[in-house]
């Protein structure tokens, strides 16, 4: 495999492909990070002659680019453990006071700190899916392939070793996307919460749908021979983990139910947001929310009927993007907190590796069997 590996490296480096991969990866990491800040008021004041006015009934309070840092996580003296836990767990009352008494951009931070993670799986996956049916179909349309099993090497060792230089592409591109995000941060002056726990665990569940999106195109690539297989499909699926079509999933599970609504509002009129806890029950995709131990959710029974309510549910699982759709959607929010410490994320993460295992095993088992032309 070594041998292999390094004759494609040889091909990659002389090649187009290399290059304009990468320049593309920085241009669109830059501007895709760009455009989730460009707009965030917590971020662009400090680059700005604009007041904001954030008064209110008890104080007059102006914020701009001498002040706007004090009143961003980084001021607020609390610690990134204690900001993503917010509404997810009840904090101590003097941080809970710092969060909800003051004014201060902590939301925003951490919706933009989501967003940016959330989706910066999409532009390395696109930009994978033009690489592996350029770079790998030319090595099929002129003969290379065919050289390789004519010198002795088999056809396992040839996939893998493609699998293995398109996975290092993928971690090259993503560490990109990542750099591109901190260029950004040092311009704004900008320190994010940054729980790392979280976001490490959040960063391999996109890396794992990454590798996901890249494993099932070269499988179809080694499979079929063909390029437009490859553009087809892999758009197809790139476009289906980077839309959020769970959401509407996910609201049909659980309706409203009126009365629990109103005792839920109750609860959290008199006691505040607080002295609520939520947990993620697993078996059902959907999270409760309890106060003093008791369960005060706002949901009612699902009028679906069981096999359908179960398939929603495993096909929401099966989504290997689904922890991306759920941390940036607007309609339904899902703590990327609860989602790392009640197990979601783990769950996406063994089924991205079911994934990875079975478009790898068929495509090494087919490829094998199938005649090189």
């Amino acid at each position: 495999m070594k041998k292999i590996l390094s004759g494609m490296f040889f091909r990659l480096i002389k090649g187009f492909e290399i290059w304009a991969l990468l320049a593309m990866a920085i241009i669109g990491s830059l501007y895709l990070d760009y455009a989730q800040m460009y707009d965030e008021e917590c971020l662009t004041l400090i680059h700005s002659d604009h007041t904001v006015d954030a008064s209110t009934e008890d104080q007059q309070l102006y914020i701009n680019a001498g002040n706007v840092k004090e009143y961003r996580f980084e001021g607020m003296g609390i610690s990134s453990y204690d900001a993503f836990r917010k509404e997810a767990e009840r904090l101590p009352d003097d941080v809970d006071k710092k969060i909800s008494g003051t004014v201060n951009y902590l939301s925003d931070e951490l919706r933009i700190l989501f967003t940016v993670l959330g989706i910066s799986h999409i532009l390395p996956s696109a930009l994978i899916i033009l690489f592996i049916p350029l770079f790998f179909g030319r090595m099929f349309s002129d003969g290379t392939i065919k050289n390789l099993i004519a010198c002795g090497h088999s056809k396992g060792q040839i996939y893998l070793s493609s699998l293995i230089l398109t996975v290092m592409l993928d971690l090259i591109m993503l560490v990109i996307n990542i750099l591109a995000f901190v260029f950004w941060c040092f311009y704004y002056e900008w320190k994010p919460p940054v729980y790392l726990p979280v976001v490490i665990l959040m960063l391999v569940c996109v890396v794992l749908v990454l590798f996901t999106i890249s494993s099932i195109s070269l499988a179809v690539l080694f499979i079929s021979s063909k390029k437009t297989a490859v553009f087809v499909f892999g758009f197809v699926f790139v476009i289906f983990t980077s839309i959020q079509g769970n959401v509407f999933a996910i609201t049909a599970l659980k309706p409203i139910d009126t009365d629990k609504f109103i005792e839920y509002r109750t609860v959290i009129s008199e006691h505040g947001w607080n002295a609520v806890e939520q947990r993620f029950d697993l078996s059902e995709f959907f999270i409760y929310e309890y106060y003093n131990g008791k369960d005060i959710s706002p949901w009612g029974e699902s009028e679906l009927k069981p096999w359908l309510k179960n398939s929603i549910t495993a096909v929401t699982y099966m989504d290997p993007a689904i922890i991306s759709h759920i941390t940036i959607m607007d309609s339904v929010y899902f703590s990327p907190y609860i989602l790392a410490r009640d197990g979601v994320m783990t769950v996406n993460i063994a089924v991205n590796v079911l994934w990875i295992v079975v478009s790898t095993s068929l495509g090494v088992l087919i490829f094998r069997k199938r005649e090189v032309h």
